[in-house]
C-alpha cells in the first residue's frame, strides 16, 4: 500500500481503538489448553460456551487484564504446526485473529468505517461478554472489532453456557 493510500474517515478514528480486547487461538483440546493458561500462567477463566450456531464450536474467555481476554476456540483436529510454514517470525500458525478493543459508544461508529471502508459487511456478534464485527484489512489479514456487550448476563447468552467461574471478570469490564 502507498503513503497515498487514503480511507473513509482518515486521522478520524486515531483514539477510537483502546487496546487489544482479544487474542483470539484454535486449540483441538479445551480442557488442555485451560490447564495449562489456567494452571501453569494463572490467567482466570472466567467463562466457556459453545456457539449457538454453526460450526458450534465450545470456546473458553480466559482474563489477561481488566479489559483483554484470550479465547479459544476448540477446533476438533486442529494442528497449528501443520498451518505453519516455519519456525520464524512470519511463519508460525496457531493464532486465529486479534480483537481490537474500542469504547461502546465508539463501536457503531468504527463498524460504518469498516463498511464504507469494504473491509466488511458489517454484522455484529454476540460472543461472550463482548461485541464483535469481523473485518478483513487490505493485506488480507482476518480481525475483529470489540466491545464490552453492556446487555451481558452469562445467564442469558444465545450461545449455550457450560460454565461461568468468573462472572465479576464481566462486570468489571463495564466500568473499565
Amino acid at each position: 500500500m502507498s503513503a497515498s493510500t487514503t480511507f473513509p474517515g482518515k486521522g478520524a478514528s486515531s483514539s477510537a481503538v483502546k487496546g487489544v480486547g482479544q487474542v483470539v487461538v484454535n486449540t483441538s483440546d479445551l480442557n488442555r489448553f485451560r490447564t495449562f493458561y489456567e494452571g501453569v500462567l494463572g490467567l482466570p477463566h472466567v467463562i466457556s460456551l459453545r456457539l449457538a450456531e454453526p460450526p458450534h464450536l465450545r470456546y473458553g474467555v480466559f482474563a489477561i487484564g481488566p479489559t483483554t481476554a484470550l479465547l479459544a476456540f476448540e477446533a476438533s483436529g486442529h494442528d497449528p504446526v501443520a498451518h505453519a510454514t516455519g519456525d520464524e517470525a512470519g511463519r508460525r500458525g496457531g493464532i486465529d485473529h486479534v480483537g481490537l478493543r474500542v469504547d461502546p459508544d465508539s463501536f457503531g461508529e468504527v463498524r460504518e468505517r469498516l463498511v464504507a471502508a469494504g473491509a466488511c459487511t458489517g454484522p455484529v456478534r454476540a460472543l461472550g461478554p463482548f461485541l464483535s464485527v469481523p473485518f478483513r484489512d487490505p493485506d488480507g489479514l482476518e480481525g475483529t472489532v470489540v466491545c464490552v456487550n453492556r446487555a451481558f448476563d452469562p445467564t442469558q447468552v444465545d450461545d449455550e453456557l457450560i460454565e461461568c467461574s468468573n462472572p465479576q471478570w464481566t462486570v468489571d469490564l463495564l466500568t473499565t
